[in-house]
Order: C-alpha cells, then sequence, then structure tokens
C-alpha cells in the first residue's frame, strides 16, 4: 500500500492534468511536468491581470467622458450664470486635450468677470497657458501665467498658485531662463512647506 502511494505521487509529479468544463466546450489540458503546470498557471494569471487593468482603464476614460458630458450639457442648458461657470471650469480642468482645453477656457474666459470669480477667472487663465505650453507657444503663455499669479495671490489661493508658479518655471526652463524658473520653483516648493 505505501509503495502504491509513493508511486502515485511520482505519477501526479510527472503529469499533471486539468480538465475545464463548459456547458458546450471540454478543454483538456496535459502537462508533462509540474514546471510546465506552473507555467501555464502563471501565464494564464498574467493574461487575466493585463486584460483586468485594460478593462479598468477603459472604465476611467469612459468615466471621464462621461463627466465631460454631464458637464457640457449642465452648461449648455442650465440658466444660472454661476452655475455655467463652474461647469465649463470643470470641464476645462478635467479636458487633457490641448485644443478642447484652450477652447473651454476661452470661453470660460469670456464668461467670467475677474471681480465676481476671480477663482475661476485665473484657472481660465491657467488652463490657457497650459494648452499654449504644450503647443510650445510660450510667448502666449507667460503673460496669462503672470495674470493668474496675481489674481491667486490677491485671493490666497496658495495651491493654485503653486501649480501655476511650477507650469511658469517650467515654461522659462524650455526659454533657458534657469535662474527665474529657480526662483519660482522656490516659491511653489516654499507655499508647499508652509501648506504641509
Amino acid at each position: 500500500r505505501r509503495y502504491a502511494d509513493v508511486r502515485h505521487k511520482i505519477n501526479l509529479a510527472k503529469s499533471c492534468k486539468i480538465t475545464f468544463f463548459y456547458p458546450s466546450l471540454q478543454l483538456y489540458f496535459n502537462f508533462k511536468t509540474v514546471w510546465q503546470y506552473k507555467r501555464f498557471i502563471f501565464k494564464v494569471s498574467l493574461c487575466i491581470l493585463l486584460f483586468s487593468h485594460s478593462l479598468s482603464i477603459y472604465a476611467q476614460e469612459s468615466n471621464k467622458s462621461t463627466l465631460i458630458d454631464s458637464l457640457l450639457t449642465l452648461f449648455y442648458t442650465n440658466n444660472n450664470s454661476a452655475i455655467k461657470i463652474k461647469a465649463i471650469d470643470s470641464v476645462a480642468h478635467i479636458h487633457e486635450h490641448v485644443d478642447s482645453t484652450l477652447k473651454y477656457a476661452q470661453l470660460e474666459l469670456e464668461m467670467v468677470d475677474k471681480n465676481d470669480h476671480p477663482n475661476e477667472y485665473a484657472n481660465a487663465l491657467r488652463y490657457s497657458a497650459w494648452s499654449y505650453y504644450f503647443k510650445k507657444q510660450h510667448t502666449e503663455a507667460i503673460p496669462l501665467l503672470f495674470d493668474a499669479i496675481e489674481t491667486y495671490e490677491v485671493i490666497n489661493s496658495k495651491d493654485n498658485l503653486a501649480t501655476t508658479q511650477i507650469l511658469l518655471a517650467n515654461i522659462l526652463i524650455e526659454l533657458n531662463q534657469y535662474s527665474d524658473a529657480n526662483e519660482y520653483y522656490h516659491k511653489a516648493l516654499n507655499i508647499h512647506i508652509e501648506r504641509n
């Protein structure tokens, strides 16, 4: 009996067999060694992981697109100007396509008054500058960023101020103005240190 148990374990180690049953399909895998079985399980696990990750990315992009569509519907159908401004500000912030971001930021700039909605006004300037930055139109972006920085300082919006200063520093680096860029990086860093 003991010999039969040992022999059974040896045979199991030599040949791993797995059978999957589906309602109309039977899959049968015959593995010659345990190593082949482990490789197969690893490959299947990897495929499942990659597939689930790609579904997750697709779902995130789909959710972002749905959110943008909802905000644009709110913008075009609502008569309350404050809600319209918040909606278009959110669209310009969420949208990642350079030309669309610029379009929505310009639309927001046309709607807002610097005195009534200073945060949204500065946001629209920053979004426009971001678009110009990625289009490599730095001379268009710099004045917008200086105006946004000035507005954020007046309303004491520290996080937005730091973000805008970093964007300005990035542009100055590309224009080889390293000392000015370093100054804005340090200002942004000091804000973050102060906030945390």
